[in-house]
């Protein structure tokens, strides 16, 4: 995926709701619907209407499409924390 859609897809996972983001993220980490059911306390059917939901609002049709992407805005959300976290540290940026 192209960086100049970076941040209309950051903008729209920014509009996701709590859950829908809870269900991308377990699908990310390798989660099945009923796993995150169960977490959620839950329906498998609404996990997966959730999924379903986000997705289309991510522009993507199905996960495998959105993954990579989600991947690499989650990496670069945890550098930003490092790097202000090493700031608020007063210790050196790592190249």
């Amino acid at each position: 995926m192209a960086n100049s859609n970076d941040d209309s897809y950051r903008s729209a996972w920014s509009k996701l709701s709590n859950r829908q983001k809870r269900v991308i993220s377990g699908m990310i980490q390798g989660l099945t619907s009923a796993e995150m059911s169960e977490q959620m306390g839950i329906s498998i059917r609404t996990v997966e209407n959730h999924r379903v939901a986000a997705l289309r609002a991510l522009g993507f049709r199905r996960a495998n499409q959105a993954i990579p992407w989600l991947l690499r805005l989650q990496i670069a959300e945890l550098m930003q924390e490092n790097a202000e976290l090493r700031a608020q540290l007063g210790l050196e940026a790592v190249p």
